[in-house]
């Protein structure tokens, strides 16, 4: 009676206990899922995080080390490339590793990860020595990050520079800019063709009665030859001026000099003046003649005369 008793309460006590014994109570490599989360394509500059899933489907805890290396050329890891997690039994961790394709980056970059995993001395296989903790190698991982082409211009062997390709075209239309609104300036000033017409002296004293000479320079800017008739202004009444030569003919880019003659009346006065416009007209452009003025005054009485 009392054997049959006893053999009841076994019967009751032993199935529980016996369910509550781990199926797998040691650690082992075979215990860990892991898998490799890769992002989109990642333009150069650019970053990108790579997540490394480590599920620890054994009974006990463990300690998993994951390394991520990346031996593509112009890539690479940014951040920790090493890193420690607990990882408990039936749970999951990720780790996060970021990469970086810099300028020179041209392929897409393979990323290796190794994960290994240790647990405690209570749960060591007869493999791992007795009395310290056991380190089992999980399947290393790889995985393939894309390299996102770049969307702005580039130029053949120019690729390679340390600044964006755009920012070289902008300083060169800024240099080309610069140099053409000086050059619309000055043409716009002296219109394309006209013919230049200067006078180096364009203000001299005369004597009354007497007269002074002042010098004229034409230029002819243009490639082909040029015929311009030469006018002299209004004078004042008494005075006069004069031009040796009604017209003149000109080579290509040629200068050459002319003398104004300008005599002021025996009866004028200290301070007594006469401005004189002198006129260079092209037949091919009648309505943009060159111009230029000179200024004669009577000197007082003793100062010393100028010209003749």
């Amino acid at each position: 009676m009392r054997a049959a008793i006893v053999a009841l309460v076994l019967l009751l006590v032993l199935p529980p206990a016996l369910a509550q014994v781990p199926d797998n109570p040691v650690c082992s490599a075979g215990n860990f899922a892991v898998t490799v989360l890769v992002p989109d394509a990642v333009p150069a500059g650019g970053k990108a995080d790579i997540k490394v899933n480590v599920r620890n489907n054994g009974a006990v805890p463990a300690n998993v080390n994951v390394s991520a290396n990346v031996a593509t050329a112009g890539w690479a890891i940014t951040g920790p490339s090493s890193i420690a997690k607990d990882v408990n039994n039936g749970a999951d961790s990720v780790f996060v590793f970021s990469v970086t394709p810099d300028k020179t980056a041209k392929d897409s970059a393979s990323v290796n990860f190794a994960e290994t995993a240790t647990c405690g001395t209570s749960q060591l296989p007869a493999s791992c020595p007795s009395g310290a903790p056991c380190t089992f190698v999980l399947t290393p991982s790889t995985a393939s990050v894309g390299l996102q082409a770049p969307s702005g211009l580039r130029i053949p062997g120019l690729d390679n520079l340390a600044f964006p390709i755009e920012y070289l075209i902008a300083g060169v239309v800024l240099v080309a800019v610069a140099i053409a609104i000086p050059l619309a300036l000055r043409k716009r000033g002296s219109p394309r063709g006209a013919s230049a017409l200067t006078c180096p002296e364009p203000l001299k004293p005369v004597r009354a009665g007497r007269g002074a000479s002042f010098p004229i320079e034409i230029r002819n800017p243009k490639d082909t030859p040029t015929k311009l008739a030469l006018e002299v202004g209004a004078v004042p009444e008494g005075w006069s001026a004069f031009l040796p030569l009604p017209e003149i003919q000109l080579a290509p880019k040629e200068t050459r000099g002319l003398w104004l003659m300008v005599r002021s009346p025996a009866d004028a006065r200290s301070g007594d003046a006469a401005e004189v416009e002198i006129k260079a007209t092209d037949p091919e452009q009648p309505n943009r003649p060159s111009t230029v003025k000179i200024r004669a005054e009577v000197m007082p009485a003793g100062a010393t005369e100028t010209g003749a």
